[in-house]
């Protein structure tokens, strides 16, 4: 059983318009373009420059590697990958706990990668994301590096949540809620609840604040909040009474619990992924898979972009 993180970015493409002024100097504006315009460019730059599907992000040997592995009218499903240093990876058997050095010919690099799923319609992109894979902004080459010389550029920014309320709201069940408190040192807490004695108190020097983490944690599958109605009052209760990081456990029916940080926090999603890596074709399980997670939250996904605006 695997759990993966799954980010929700938006892709943007304009043209760098230099504005030329005669008492300064000379700035750029951005004039984006339509998602229709960055689906044809893609296109364009996958027909005329990939190798067996596969395509250099940066145009050098070295560079991340964007690999097509299934087109059609709506969707891009892709992988992208970096190649590691083999030296510091080996196989090792279950059972015998025997290592084996993996082999590598000449020309062949080990590479390490993740999946991501583009919408073609409004170019949201929803990225597995894994610590050991490109940062999904190297897709944004794809335009950077190909359409350089028309001026064109791509920009890729995390779909953010700016209020989680009206979301929370929906939700079928609310669970844990986390949150910081900060105690100035000249205020009286009660330390014996801060596990410490008063002669451990005051060894502690320099004390400017007493910071503390409060966990308020629900039964597990039970609701903490009675009537959803009255959560945003409740969190502009905590809230106006200093608290701080405040973030909310939640999900609906069939769902596992997603946490949602208040404010100004990218959309992702905490799901289980269970394959069989045998099998004759588990990526069509895992694209399958992202665009299940993906229409289940769309609706919320594109309220948020249409939020953040263009760019500008």
């Amino acid at each position: 059983m695997t759990y993966k993180q799954i980010h929700f970015h938006k892709m943007r493409m304009y043209k760098a318009v230099i504005q030329k002024e005669a008492m300064a100097t000379d700035s750029v504006r951005k004039e984006y373009k339509s998602e229709k315009e960055l689906d044809d460019k893609i296109k364009h730059v996958l027909d005329s420059h990939a190798i067996n599907n596969c395509i250099r992000l940066g145009g050098e040997e070295t560079s991340d590697v964007f690999e097509l592995i299934n087109k059609d009218d709506k969707y891009i499903f892709a992988k992208l990958g970096r190649s590691r240093d083999y030296f510091s990876v080996q196989l090792r058997d279950r059972k015998t706990m025997e290592g084996f050095p993996i082999e590598k010919k000449d020309g062949q690099d080990l590479e390490l990668f993740t999946y991501v799923l583009i919408d073609r319609e409004n170019y949201v992109l929803s990225y597995l994301r894994d610590k050991s894979a490109p940062f999904i902004q190297q897709l944004s080459k794809l335009i950077d590096v190909y359409c350089k010389a028309q001026n064109l550029c791509a920009e890729i920014s995390s779909v953010i949540i700016d209020d989680a309320i009206p979301l929370l709201s929906k939700k079928k069940i609310i669970g844990s809620m986390y949150y910081t408190v900060s105690v100035p040192q000249w205020q009286l807490i009660d330390i014996d609840n801060l596990g410490l004695t008063e002669d451990d108190f005051e060894l502690l020097d320099d004390k400017n604040t007493v910071q503390l983490e409060v966990k308020l944690l629900a039964q597990r599958n039970k609701d903490s909040i009675k009537d959803k109605s009255k959560l945003g009052n409740f969190i502009e209760n905590v809230l106006s009474r200093g608290a701080r990081k405040l973030k909310i456990k939640a999900k609906d029916e069939g769902e596992y619990m997603q946490t949602y940080p208040i404010e100004d926090s990218p959309f992702t999603r905490r799901e289980r992924f269970d394959f069989n890596r045998n099998a004759d074709d588990v990526e069509k399980e895992i694209q399958e898979k992202l665009i299940c997670i993906y229409e289940g939250d769309k609706d919320d996904i594109l309220r948020y972009v249409r939020k953040g605006g263009n760019g500008e």
